[in-house]
């Protein structure tokens, strides 16, 4: 099943790919959108355990999926189940390393403050250097 899933996976990059830099294109954002329902089930099915499912606590698992929408569709970037007892948190970073893996790691805003602070460290040591040079004018005499 995961050949399945690869294969699928390489045939639609291009496109999904295409629809990314098309709705990027646009100016907006990219709108992605996760879902997650809880299913009951029988406690003796495997990996089965207790949770918040269906408002109550039972046994069960979390069925999650995240999409990209476009002006014109929306694109079912995957799907993923989770254990029951897993919490809201879990599984939205679940599906935000699913959509990452499919669409590309957008780049954070603390990823572009360490470039600029990156920046702003090369700038205070040029400054620095600058600092620490002996004067080469004659005000060096006036100084004491």
């Amino acid at each position: 099943m995961s050949d399945l899933k690869a294969a699928l996976d390489r045939i639609s990059a291009p496109f999904l790919a295409q629809d990314v830099e098309d709705a990027l294109a646009a100016g907006g954002p990219l709108r992605l959108e996760g879902d997650t329902t809880g299913v009951a089930t029988t406690a003796q099915m495997p990996g089965v355990e207790p949770g918040l499912i269906e408002g109550r606590l039972q046994p069960g698992f979390h069925v999650a999926s995240v999409s990209l929408r476009t002006p014109c569709y929306r694109i079912i970037l995957g799907n993923a189940h989770f254990e029951g007892k897993r919490v809201s948190c879990q599984t939205l970073a679940g599906l935000v390393a699913l959509a990452e893996q499919r669409v590309g790691r957008p780049r954070r805003r603390v990823d572009l403050l360490n470039i600029r602070l990156e920046v702003l460290k090369q700038a205070e040591k040029r400054w620095r250097d600058k600092a620490d040079k002996p004067l080469k004018s004659g005000l060096g005499s006036c100084i004491s």
